[in-house]
């Protein structure tokens, strides 16, 4: 049974004496919005991904039924299924909390004359085209330096995104903008990859962006620092 090999029981009776440890209160409430679907005659309902013990292991289960044609009327036939979608909710939860440690960095202090300090707004705000022609040499980047990771290959990535980041710093751009860029970018390389790849793009983008704000800081201080030779 697909049911047995889900939660990992060797037989029913396991199965049913586990139930009890597995349902926790997210559980009850995807089962109980269930429920309230078949009460006002819908015959359609997925749940959103619930988190549950198997066998000490977090899963996370999306449920979802649909009632069988021609038997709405009495419900006499309805597919259920439960699916594991443990994969691909860390692969979320990854980026979110890696979206939030950037957004943490980003907030930080940086020896620049950026755009936000000049009260001109994010790059995404005042230039969408050129944010958008960037997100895309941050995706050749980000894919480059993947690549490099995996196949041991020479594409010179550092050099690529220190070209970036003069540009960046030509058109006034911030740690905000450099954050914004690499999350659109990553959002775009993640959605339609497998979860071990999506998860891939993640690790990789961490050094990424980080050397990607390295060389704009240095820009910024060499900025400043030809600022001050000729005060």
């Amino acid at each position: 049974m697909k049911a047995l090999e889900l939660f990992g029981a060797a037989s029913s009776t396991e199965l049913a004496g586990r139930l009890p440890l597995m349902y926790n209160e997210r559980m009850y409430d995807v089962l109980k919005g269930l429920l309230s679907a078949l009460f006002k005659g819908e015959t359609h309902y997925a749940g959103e991904p619930a988190g549950v013990e198997i066998n000490g292991e977090q899963k996370h289960l999306l449920v979802m039924w649909t009632v069988v044609s021609g038997r709405e009327g009495d419900l006499s036939e309805v597919l259920a299924v439960r699916v594991d979608v443990t994969d691909r909710f860390q692969s979320i939860e990854e980026r979110r909390r890696e979206r939030l440690s950037l957004e943490r960095l980003a907030g930080g202090a940086v020896s620049s004359v950026s755009g936000q300090m000049l009260g001109l707004g994010t790059l995404r705000e005042r230039a969408s085209e050129v944010f958008d022609r960037l997100v895309e040499r941050y995706c050749e980047a980000l894919e480059a330096a993947l690549e490099e990771k995996i196949y041991k290959t020479e594409p010179d990535t550092s050099g690529k995104l220190k070209a970036m980041a003069e540009e960046l710093g030509l058109l006034k751009a911030g740690p905000r903008d450099v954050v914004d860029i690499h999350a659109k970018a990553l959002k775009i390389k993640s959605t339609d990859a497998p979860p071990k790849k999506a998860q891939a793009y993640a690790v990789e983008g961490r050094i990424v962006v980080l050397e990607l704000m390295g060389f704009l800081a240095a820009h910024y201080r060499n900025y400043s620092a030809g600022l001050s030779k000729l005060s």
